[in-house]
């Protein structure tokens, strides 16, 4: 008899995204761009899931509102849901300085590519949403992926202390 282990999905998420948080982080001044790409297409699934997880429960709503990690979300989901087999192919590599700059220097930097260089969506209007596209391009585009993924990370933090958001119901059970 095969017996499956039962994982409840957000912990899962929220370690899978801090693990890719932190290869990511230390990849930043590697010569490889490539293994940046790999670590940011993970970063990406997994931010997707967390919202997936979250979205419409306590404190979502303001979260999305009011917080620029929020605010982000819809362009993350945007990146995944179009662009779902080739997510490294919203990246590029760009030598030299991109701000905000972060010391040590890296000799490149890996950021999102314009809106207007991605493939149109697919007809699967139930996939994506303008406002996902508006949210990509006013947060994402152009952006490096080390940014979006801190803003990303100090949001999950912040929804970490609301009282009775599903994050801080996480943060709860981890400390019992």
């Amino acid at each position: 008899m095969v017996r499956t282990l039962q994982v409840p999905m957000l912990p899962l998420a929220l370690r899978g995204f801090r693990e890719a948080h932190a290869r990511h982080d230390g990849l930043r001044l590697s010569a490889d761009p490539e293994s940046l790409y790999v670590s940011a297409a993970e970063f990406v699934y997994w931010a997707a899931t967390i919202d997936e997880q979250i979205r419409g429960r306590r404190g979502y709503a303001n979260f999305q509102a009011n917080h620029l990690g929020g605010q982000l979300l819809p362009g993350v989901r945007y990146v995944r849901n179009v662009k779902t087999h080739g997510l490294p192919m919203t990246m590029q590599k760009i030598v030299g300085k991109v701000y905000p700059i972060t010391f040590p220097l890296p000799g490149f930097e890996v950021v999102w590519l314009p809106l207007d260089a991605l493939p149109a969506p697919r007809d699967r209007t139930n996939k994506y949403t303008q406002a996902q596209a508006d949210s990509y391009a006013q947060h994402l585009a152009g952006q490096p992926t080390r940014h979006t993924f801190r803003l990303l990370a100090d949001g999950f933090d912040y929804l970490a202390t609301i009282d009775g958001s599903p994050l801080s119901e996480e943060r709860d059970a981890q400390v019992k």
